[in-house]
């Protein structure tokens, strides 16, 4: 067996994440060696920050994805790039920003089509007339 097969990753995950413990203490915790902590860890290297940073993460997240909206928004109008990009590619996002814009106005994003309520109400309006006459004539 590996050196870090005694490593809960789920544990470890937690306690660095929730915790907020070093690899040298998550070591003590697991009586293991602080690089068997790390090599067990090592896939989860890109996602995993330091822990404070993870709260300032929480606490800023909505201003911190409005950033990253605004600047791939900014990529997204390059010339250069709407250019190189298939048309699929520019009608997915032109799909994505227009959902994005409804949902921003408080608006649904479900493909409701005016036309088929309006005909639909029309005719529920027409049976409904037509219950009241039948009505009135008793």
């Amino acid at each position: 067996m590996g050196t870090n097969s005694k490593i809960d990753i789920n544990k470890a995950l937690e306690l660095r994440m929730k915790k907020g413990l070093s690899y040298n203490e998550i070591a003590q915790f697991f009586h293991c060696s602080k690089q068997a902590v790390e090599q067990a860890l090592k896939r989860f290297s890109a996602l995993l920050l330091k822990p404070g940073e993870v709260a300032a993460y929480r606490e800023k997240k909505g201003e911190i994805l409005e950033s990253v909206e605004a600047r791939l928004l900014h990529e997204l109008v390059d010339k250069g790039r709407v250019e190189k990009a298939s048309l699929n590619n520019v009608a997915y996002t032109l799909g994505v920003v227009g959902n994005m814009t409804r949902l921003e106005k408080g608006q649904s994003t479900s493909n409701v089509a005016y036309k088929d309520l309006t005909s639909s109400l029309d005719e529920l309006n027409q049976e409904r007339k037509q219950l009241q006459e039948a009505l009135n004539e008793y």
